[in-house]
């Protein structure tokens, strides 16, 4: 069976067989990232020219011909995406270039925590220096999965998660240069927070919580404040969401404490709305003084950069919560609205989750009709996200309202969540 490249301007395709990419210098090629001795190899296996090749990946003839001769270097990931698209990568040599697998990311993710080939990453390395470009793409790929998250989910990020923990363990075990090294520390304290997310929304908070402290004891080797403070307020949201606000409240001080003297504001803004809304209903003037530092901050924050961009949206979306919380259900209900409508439609764990505070809401105003709409509409945009937060947060707006239990409404919400089953394991 061959993989065909369809150039883009109508010239024949190019036919690439699925051995090709099970080759030793092809391999060696895609690990180390060297995109002008795979378009080198590529050409020689089929005998397309280099016109043929840029017409399939979206270059020119010149371009092609500039990275095949090592007069030009490929560091972006948008580009790497263009060539892996345009070559059919099959879903290991994606991997192989630090990319997520070929289709929609929906299947079945891997079970073991490696999610690499560590005996083929060793023998590279051992091979290989390690330099800030490599973690340079390391950390932009890391950042790339963050951003991707809210629109991806849980199972179609962590096999990628897994990958780049696997190298970056990889890298630190072996002598570095205590620049290199502190970085790839630091880089292991970013990924590890994002496969602890992937842990919470899976429902399996003994695995969060392991990540979690390997995230916080990354920032405390790379004497990175600003980073512990980033995963300790990842750790605080499955507290919150499975009742326990003063275990949330209580890490999100300490994440206040470091951020103040070493995050950005944009990051420090995210912090305190997540600890206003941990103290509401607990301590009402520390969440609005909280609440108000948020907005004071992000009035001030850098431009979004990395995993910092938390924006307008997301604090109204926060800050309505909040007043929930504290029982202003008409202020609340504004700033959800407000919310929703500048959230994207492709957040949908965020606009799932503030739909099911809107309908909450709705509880608290005795509007039951409306708030199983609400429900409703919410588990129906997450379908293909029903994570762990998300179904746990209906159980619990739905258990508000008892006294509707014996409704066709209340009722068919019901049996839908006990139907319910939690997301693949992975």
């Amino acid at each position: 069976m061959t993989g065909a490249l369809v150039a883009s301007n109508g010239l024949a395709p190019i036919q690439v067989s699925d051995e090709f990419w099970k080759r030793v210098d092809v391999i060696a090629a895609l690990n180390n990232r060297a995109m002008g001795s795979l378009l080198a190899l590529v050409r020689r296996h089929t005998g397309a020219s280099q016109s043929r090749i840029g017409a399939a990946i979206g270059m020119s003839q010149s371009a092609v011909s500039e990275i095949i001769c090592g007069k030009r270097s490929i560091t972006s990931l948008d580009v790497l995406h263009r060539i892996a698209d345009g070559l059919h990568l099959p879903s290991d040599a994606r991997r192989r270039l630090g990319l997520a697998a070929d289709g929609s990311g929906q299947g079945a993710a891997p079970r073991s925590d490696s999610g690499v080939d560590a005996d083929e990453l060793a023998r590279v390395l051992s091979q290989s220096s390690v330099d800030d470009r490599d973690l340079d793409f390391i950390e932009q790929a890391v950042n790339l999965l963050a951003r991707r998250y809210p629109v991806s989910g849980p199972t179609s990020i962590w096999p990628m998660t897994a990958a780049h923990l696997g190298r970056l363990h990889l890298i630190a075990a072996r002598p570095q240069r205590l620049s290199i090294h502190r970085r790839a520390i630091s880089l292991i304290g970013l990924t590890s927070g994002i496969a602890g997310n992937v842990w919470i929304d899976q429902g399996h908070g003994d695995r969060a919580a392991g990540y979690f402290a390997v995230g916080r004891l990354a920032g405390h080797e790379s004497e990175d404040g600003s980073l512990t403070a980033w995963v300790l307020a990842l750790e605080s949201i499955a507290p919150f969401y499975s009742g326990n606000a003063h275990h949330a409240a209580s890490l999100l001080d300490q994440a206040s404490h470091l951020a103040c003297r070493r995050a950005g504001r944009r990051r420090r803004a995210w912090i305190s709305a997540l600890r206003a809304r941990a103290y509401a209903g607990i301590d009402n003037e520390t969440a609005n003084d909280a609440l108000s530092e948020a907005y004071a901050d992000l009035d001030r924050a850098e431009p979004p950069d990395g995993t910092d961009f938390f924006d307008k949206a997301r604090l109204d979306g926060l800050a309505g919560t909040v007043h929930l919380l504290v029982g202003d259900t008409a202020t609340a209900n504004t700033l959800m609205n407000t919310a929703l409508a500048e959230r994207p439609s492709h957040d949908i764990k965020g606009r799932a989750l503030l739909t099911l505070d809107l309908a909450a809401v709705r509880v608290r105003d005795d509007e039951p009709e409306a708030a199983c709409d609400l429900i409703t509409d919410a588990l129906a945009m997450a379908d293909t996200q029903l994570v762990h937060p998300i179904v746990g947060r209906a159980r619990e707006v739905l258990s508000g309202m008892g006294r509707w239990r014996s409704t066709d409404a209340v009722r068919t919400i019901q049996e839908h969540l006990r139907s319910l089953h939690r997301q693949p394991a992975i």
